[in-house]
């Protein structure tokens, strides 16, 4: 954690319960690679306290521990809070689709939303590839679908002088 540049730097990876150096290589780039994403200032401050609240504080110790330090392991984290949280909410699990990798494609998907910026995504994400980012996750809602729409035949009705006197009122049930 960079809490002075509000970053965290991702440099190895949990894999069943242990710490492996480095992350996966890409397809692109055959060596271990790095991370660096940009934290907002409302979670550098949450995460601050929490680790301020926290035994293990260390370069090397974990954010999100058992008691006893280790890492939480992904299955127990979803089993335990994810799943029950999803299920006071209302929201049906349909295990692999509501795993913890969804946040992934949620945050893409908002952060396209609201910036219209693949690239911006991209990084944030941590992809080698931009056409991963745009084809695999950024997923596009029912709202820009109507969104779309509108935006079509607004050009179109500009493009041809407009079509309301032709069309008429619209008829209501």
């Amino acid at each position: 954690m960079d809490f002075d540049n509000r970053l965290i730097h991702f440099t190895h990876v949990v894999y069943r319960n242990r710490l492996i150096a480095g992350l996966k290589e890409t397809r692109k780039r055959r060596r271990r690679r790095q991370l660096a994403v940009g934290l907002s200032e409302l979670l550098a401050r949450v995460l601050e306290e929490l680790i301020d609240e926290s035994e293990f504080r260390g370069p090397d110790d974990f954010l999100f521990h058992r008691p006893d330090g280790r890492p939480v392991e992904p299955k127990v984290f979803r089993e335990d809070i994810l799943y029950p949280a999803m299920g006071r909410a209302g929201i049906p699990v349909e295990s692999r689709a509501t795993g913890l990798h969804l946040f992934r494609h949620t945050a893409g998907s908002l952060l396209n939303k609201k910036t219209a910026d693949l690239k911006r995504v991209q990084v944030q994400l941590g992809h080698a590839d931009i056409g991963t980012t745009a084809d695999v996750y950024t997923h596009v809602d029912l709202e820009t679908v109507h969104q779309n729409a509108a935006d079509l035949e607004s050009v179109f009705l500009e493009a041809c002088g407009g079509f309301g006197p032709i069309l008429g009122p619209r008829k209501t049930n």
